[in-house]
């Protein structure tokens, strides 16, 4: 470089020093003259009229920053530090408000002010900065926020980007699978694309029609239309459950997920010509889902209770099936969102309904194994419907409990009832992988179950516990699976299944969280049941630890009730019955008179597991008693490897070994002194330990 060269550049230094020196000083009039005084010394110099960029803004002379780029524009387009200021103006402008706020700067230029100086240019220098940066990026994702732009700037480029930008965010997001809804690709695609195809003017169905300067529309078959429609649906239901539940809450943001995905419901409906029998109507999720599922039973003409296969007009056909798609998901997600307390948004209530719920059936009152297995049988077969008891302690909640269950299942029913109709569900439900979401899975079986169907429900949870089982993070989710799995297990009297899921489920509750005072009772509130003698019932069971730790040993302790008086029961059961009616007592108290006729009437009683389980000091006493009353032929109560069972003689009444007749009172009085211990994590550990007999 020439020494007059170098002279010139510091020159411009010292200008430009100057000019932030007078700004520092709060001198704004020395800094503009000293802007105007070094621009026109030096015009062609790229630093000073680079800086004087900076230099206007920070005095407020937006206009003549705005004319100084375009100048340095038309003058030095391929300046790389311009090239790079100007892409950082244009990548603010393809956020919305909120990611322009997390940006920072390395100038005094902030991220709102670059947002501004964009868009207060001159539309053919913006499109000249938007191609350009999209044809000097390798990132496909800014490219086609680049081509957004362009096309929201200038909506005539729509036909020359629309397309290509949808094929290159669809190549990415195949690229990626169905289950990463949460891809930035996709998001662009359904949050940007494929509103901006739909909404857009230029962009029609069917024969090209000629706008007003004789140039043809994109031309787009109306299954396009639907197939957007679809990926829109998969991404927003998708993303509501992954946010949902990664932030335990279900916040309004998700909720205005529904509506851009009603919004783009009527804009395809628009293109495809069937808004007319939606608009103004009760489709969108500002209403009821009660109210929009009543709406569309009217404008399809199904009826639940119809003999004849269900067929919608052909005017009204595809638009009651989106409609269906989108009420059902919206119905079935919201259904879950409040099973699982995330769409509870009452602190008081979100307290107390901290623990998900589940829906169970209430077993039948026992009369008998085989009665009961025949009585249960007919009314599987004759009872298509249920009656529900909903109560968690919050009507609201009950409420809205009860009216998204209701529609997903008439949506379920509805999509179903047409051979068209189920293809299409079923093809969605592959594509979308909706064998991978959880709550899917419960709703399925769920509807199974409501049906009647509880060995199907039953299979359905057990192949989703045998995916959950590996899944330790998802503690929520296995709990309330082994849940259903032992309410189910019980309802067939499958003793092996009742017994290792009960079990399972013990092995996931905390120790220090067993015990309730408060204890939900159901009342009957039916909203499909049509006759009063019909049996079935199924109720909403919670999770919490203090509520599904009784209901498991409830519903094996029922089960043992019965085996006591239908079959000869062995010795393992009886104790085993033993420990378990030590819960709450003296609740089962006369189920244990039972137990004690049963083994008297045996006269022999070996169960060595005896003392390491049994402390209720009522049954500790009733069993001294009998020991020493002389009815019993043999009794093995003593743990393995004491005295008494080292030698061949058993504890018997008048057995003539003094040492074995020594060994009981002995070990009776020590065990009275664990009287006071609580029985839940005895009994968590019994459940854990013990192989429980009541096949």
């Amino acid at each position: 470089m020439s020494s007059k060269a170098q002279e010139s550049d510091k020159d411009c230094d010292w200008m430009v020093a100057t000019c932030k020196s007078r700004l520092q000083e709060k001198d704004v009039s020395g800094a503009k003259a000293w802007i105007l005084t070094a621009r026109s010394l030096f015009p062609n110099n790229f630093k000073v009229q680079f800086e004087s960029v900076f230099l206007h803004l920070s005095c407020g002379e937006s206009n003549e920053a705005i004319k100084t780029i375009v100048d340095l524009w038309n003058s030095f387009p391929k300046e790389p530090k311009l090239v790079s200021f100007l892409s950082s103006l244009m990548t603010v402008a393809t956020m919305d408000e909120e990611e322009a706020t997390k940006v920072t700067t390395n100038d005094t230029v902030t991220a709102s002010n670059r947002r501004d100086l964009f868009y207060s240019l001159p539309k053919d220098v913006q499109k000249s900065i938007i191609l350009t940066t999209a044809g000097g990026t390798k990132d496909s994702a800014l490219c086609c926020k680049a081509w957004l732009l362009l096309m929201k700037v200038q909506p005539d480029m729509i036909p020359s980007f629309d397309l290509e930008c949808f094929t290159l965010l669809c190549q990415h997001v195949l690229q990626a699978g169905p289950l990463s809804a949460d891809g930035e690709y996709k998001r662009l695609l359904v949050c940007d694309v494929i509103p901006l195809l739909v909404d857009s003017s230029i962009v029609g169905v069917g024969k090209p029609i000629f706008g007003r300067n004789r140039e043809p529309i994109v031309v787009v078959a109306t299954g396009h239309f639907y197939n957007w429609l679809e990926v829109a649906a998969n991404y927003y239901t998708s993303q509501i459950a992954l946010t949902s539940m990664k932030n335990q809450c279900y916040s309004p943001a998700d909720v205005h997920c529904w509506e851009k995905l009603n919004d783009l419901l009527y804009l395809v409906a628009r293109k495809c010509g069937w808004l007319d029998i939606i608009q103004g109507k009760l489709v969108g999720p500002q209403n009821s889902v009660r109210a929009r599922w009543a709406f569309l039973e009217k404008l399809s003409g199904y009826s639940r209770d119809a003999c004849k296969v269900f067929e919608p007009a052909v005017t009204v056909a595809i638009g009651c099936f989106y409609i269906a798609i989108l009420l059902f998901f919206q119905s079935l997600w919201e259904y879950h969102a409040m099973m699982s307390g995330l769409g509870i948004t009452d602190a008081k209530q979100k307290q107390f309904l901290a623990h998900p719920w589940v829906l169970s059936e209430e077993t039948m009152p026992s009369t008998g194994s085989d009665e009961r297995a025949v009585k249960r049988s007919h009314i599987e077969q004759t009872a298509p419907e249920v009656n529900l008891n909903f109560n968690t302690g919050s009507s609201k909640v009950n409420q809205a409990i009860q009216d998204n269950f209701a529609a997903a299942l008439n949506c379920w029913n509805f999509l179903h009832s047409n051979m068209t109709y189920n293809k299409e569900l079923n093809r969605l439900c592959q594509q979308w992988g909706t064998a991978e979401w959880s709550w899917f899975t419960c709703f399925t079986a769920d509807v199974a179950a409501y049906k009647g169907s509880i060995l199907m429900a039953k299979n359905i949870l057990s192949q989703e516990w045998e995916r959950l089982k590996s899944h330790k993070d998802l503690e929520v989710d296995r709990r309330r699976c082994l849940l259903q799995l032992t309410s189910y297990s019980a309802s067939l009297q499958d003793s092996n299944s009742l017994c290792r899921y009960a079990a399972q489920l013990m092995s996931l509750l905390p120790d220090d969280d067993l015990t309730s005072s408060h204890v939900i009772t159901t009342n009957s509130k039916s909203f499909t049941s049509r006759d009063a003698h019909w049996t079935r019932s199924m109720t909403l069971q919670s999770c919490k630890p203090s509520i599904a730790f009784p209901f498991c040993i409830t519903a094996v302790l029922n089960y043992m009730k019965e085996r006591l008086t239908s079959k000869d029961p062995t010795d393992k059961m009886l104790g085993q019955l033993l420990v378990l009616l030590q819960y709450r007592w003296p609740e089962h108290e006369q189920t244990f008179w039972q137990v004690v006729e049963v083994i008297k009437q045996q006269k022999v009683f070996c169960y060595q597991e005896f003392f390491k389980y049994v402390i209720n000091i009522d049954i500790l006493e009733e069993f001294m008693y009998l020991a020493n009353s002389g009815i019993f032929q043999q009794l093995d109560i003593l743990p393995a490897g004491t005295i008494a069972n080292t030698s061949r003689s058993r504890t018997v009444t008048r057995s003539v070994n003094k040492g074995v007749k020594g060994d009981l009172p002995s070990a009776m009085e020590k065990q009275v002194t664990r009287c006071d211990e609580p029985v839940e994590p005895l009994l968590k550990l019994f459940f854990k330990t013990e192989h429980l007999d009541i096949s």
